[in-house]
């Protein structure tokens, strides 16, 4: 498992397979999505209730 601020390091690793957005911000998690799709990680997004 790994935690950062920047989830760009998460994206880069060739250690991480599976990225998870659970920011609850509609545009970080976009930007996160299309980032970690175009590097052919598998993806899982949480809605978070308000």
């Amino acid at each position: 498992m790994v935690v950062t601020n920047d989830y760009r390091e998460v994206i880069q690793s060739d250690f991480v397979e599976v990225v998870v957005d659970a920011t609850g911000v509609p545009e970080v998690g976009a930007n996160i999505s299309l980032e970690a799709l175009n590097s052919k990680k598998h993806l899982v997004l949480f809605k978070c209730r308000s």
